[in-house]
């Protein structure tokens, strides 16, 4: 976790793939009905935008580690359907057995990486 001097959170974590090492960056949000809005930014090594999304979890919860998904149930957005996502599990500081995995719903599909790490 990082505070910058705005008072701002961010968390911050590496995202290991088979093709690639990308940066995965969380802001803490504000409050929607009942939840946490979290944005979440991906970025390749170069720390280009590849895709952004946000996450959501009760208040008080907080990041605790990157999960990767898959299903192919019906319920799942085709592009994601079959395919290995990016999740959130997230955990109460204050009860370290309250723990919920959300899932990232992104924005926009992912950039082609190639157009990215390139120099």
């Amino acid at each position: 976790m990082r505070d910058d001097e705005w008072g701002e959170r961010w968390f911050q974590a590496t995202w290991h793939r088979l093709d690639a090492e990308n940066l995965i960056v969380l802001q803490e949000g504000g409050n929607v009905l009942f939840d946490t809005s979290w944005p979440v930014w991906e970025l390749v090594r170069s720390l280009h935008l590849k895709r952004q999304g946000v996450t959501h979890a009760p208040p008080g919860m907080r990041p605790y580690r990157l999960v990767e998904l898959r299903s192919d149930d019906p319920g799942v957005k085709r592009t994601f359907r079959g395919r290995w996502t990016l999740g959130m599990q997230f955990r109460n500081p204050n009860k370290p057995d309250a723990v919920l995995l959300a899932t990232i719903q992104w924005t926009e599909e992912p950039i082609d990486d190639s157009d990215l790490t390139s120099n």
